[in-house]
């Protein structure tokens, strides 16, 4: 999950989200205007008429190789958007169609991390990051001066030296810090995501080398008070692995989503998992299996609607968003006819909530607010 829009997930009714408390209707989706090309990766938008997208298509071609292109929606229609020369952005974020970051490395040899790109809708500007070395994969939006982005720094090519990082921008530039991490691990922050500034979450992983024979990763989760940032305890997945893969901060709770791996005698298949911070500690519940053609599910986003908290799945058999119900995950209708991948989910300021990804075609749809 690479994105964040402007205030992107709000709070949920709290109702929803207790024990016993009735589901709400199925919600229905809208199809709305997709790329010309390829499938949605990467989504941030601002209204159901102004957005920016990622896609991504294979090259029909003897290399094989995918080619990623960028787009802006304006209205209903989606056009090419041109970005500076050579930049591969795989982050967005922002509060308007005049104030975007991209983030992302350059098309380089030497090229270590990512750089950091602003449009206010007219001219592109490059802001020094300060640091060499840190790949961003994730970035949350709580207004235009308090940006965060969440990855990992590493000065060279070695990945066991691996250490969770964030940045911040301020409205004038970028402070990027390295988070200490234990002995012996490498760190890790996939994805990150705040309600106020003085309330933060980042997600991500910390393990520990292969080279000591007994390769695992758990949860390594983050929080910014404010003033600083502190470690959350997660409960272990242990003897099972766990790769965090996306992050949300509503009303009084916060979630993460995983995929926990059996990575000692692969007999188990994979599981997923989103564990619910509630203030004193974390409930874990698992969502539905279904795989297609074999391969794992995974969350690649969730986003807060009325009608419960949304899960974007990929390489699911029938349908690619499941909800909260207040004890249980279940199956939403749609987007499409079949959705076996969800590619990313992006809730608005009016509510509504936009997915993304690929059935039998690539789509784009939108479910209200109500």
């Amino acid at each position: 999950m690479a994105r964040t829009s402007f205030l992107a997930v709000l709070g949920v009714t709290a109702a929803l989200l207790v024990p016993g408390v009735p589901a709400q209707a199925a919600p229905v989706w809208s199809p709305m205007p997709h790329p010309a090309t390829g499938t949605v990766r990467t989504l941030v938008a601002y209204s159901t008429t102004s957005a920016f997208a990622t896609t991504i298509e294979s090259c029909r071609c003897e290399e094989n190789y995918d080619i990623q292109r960028v787009w802006r929606l304006v209205g209903e229609t989606w056009s090419h958007f041109p970005v500076p020369t050579d930049l591969l952005p795989g982050t967005i974020t922002g509060t308007s169609g005049t104030d975007t970051w991209f983030f992302g490395p350059l098309v380089r040899p030497d090229e270590l991390g990512s750089r950091a790109f602003h449009w206010d809708g007219q001219r592109w500007t490059e802001h020094a990051l300060g640091i060499r070395g840190f790949r961003i994969a994730d970035a949350t939006t709580l207004a235009t001066n308090d940006i965060w982005v969440s990855g990992s720094y590493n000065p060279g090519y070695d990945r066991r030296e691996d250490q969770a990082a964030v940045g911040h921008w301020n409205g004038s530039s970028w402070t990027v810090t390295v988070l200490p991490r234990p002995t012996g691990t490498t760190t890790a922050l996939s994805a990150i995501h705040g309600r106020t500034a003085a309330d933060v979450w980042a997600a991500g992983d910390v393990c520990t080398p292969f080279e000591t024979g007994n390769a695992r990763c758990q949860a390594f989760v983050m929080r910014w008070n404010g003033t600083g940032w502190t470690r959350v305890t997660v409960p272990s997945s242990s003897p099972r692995s766990a790769l965090p893969t996306a992050v949300v901060v509503g009303a009084g709770e916060v979630w993460f989503a995983a995929r926990e791996t059996d990575l000692t005698t692969r007999v188990e298949p994979d599981r997923v998992y989103a564990m619910r911070w509630h203030g004193t500690g974390w409930t874990r519940t698992y969502l539905p299996d279904g795989t297609d053609d074999g391969l794992y599910t995974n969350v690649t986003s969730l986003a807060y609607h009325s009608t419960g908290l949304l899960a974007g799945l990929t390489n699911t058999a029938n349908e690619g968003v499941v909800r909260f119900t207040g004890q249980t995950w279940e199956a939403v209708p749609g987007p499409a006819t079949r959705t076996p991948t969800v590619t990313d989910l992006a809730r608005l300021p009016s509510g509504e909530v936009l997915a993304s990804g690929r059935a039998t075609n690539p789509f784009l749809a939108r479910l209200s607010s109500s």
